[in-house]
């Protein structure tokens, strides 16, 4: 809105998209057009005895996080968690459902929106943070019994800049997008 001519304003997008004569209107289009891609991660699928299916999406989505992407990028860290019986819904659920908003402060999951609606509209970057919080906490993990992993995936610990997560989950999906962006910045700056 700063950049905005003042004879402009009356007119300009960016003042007639913010109005608070429309705030409802505006959170209720942004939640629909979200739920368009996740509301498959809260319907529940039973299977003729009425047990949860693998075959959930919420499911699949927690098992491709730890059976394929973690197990591609850190089979020592996939195999400790097997080993540990770790069942990726358990925390994977939370993380993907609530879109880290129970694991970090409000400013700093806002920042992790933004990466995530910027990427795509198929919510692809939200996989590959959940991957990178995961690689971040190896090293405690592999140190932990069951129990131990359990609590430190359902109380993730503080950060200090999430950033750190979605530049690791760019790199993730592309090394060479990364670098790019990186570049790109410091040219810049």
């Amino acid at each position: 809105k700063e950049c905005v001519p003042e004879s402009e304003m009356k007119d300009h997008v960016a003042y007639l998209a913010s109005s608070e004569a429309y705030i409802e209107h505006d959170a209720f289009t942004i939640f629909d057009k979200l739920m368009e891609h996740m509301d498959k991660w809260f319907l529940r699928h039973n299977d003729s005895q009425g047990n949860l299916e693998n075959s959930s999406p919420i499911v699949r989505a927690s098992k491709r996080l730890q059976d394929v992407l973690l197990k591609k990028e850190d089979p020592i860290l996939h195999a400790f968690l097997t080993d540990m019986r770790i069942e990726p819904q358990i925390y994977a659920l939370r993380w993907i459902r609530l879109l880290f908003g129970r694991e970090f402060h409000l400013d700093d999951v806002l920042i992790i929106w933004d990466a995530i609606f910027a990427y795509s509209d198929d919510l692809k970057l939200m996989e590959h943070i959940c991957l990178a919080m995961l690689l971040y906490l190896r090293d405690q993990l592999l140190e932990m019994d069951n129990s131990g992993c359990l609590r430190r995936l359902l109380n993730y610990p503080p950060v200090e800049d999430v950033t750190i997560f979605i530049t690791s989950a760019l790199n993730l999906i592309d090394p060479n997008l990364a670098s790019t962006k990186k570049k790109e910045s410091c040219e810049k700056g």
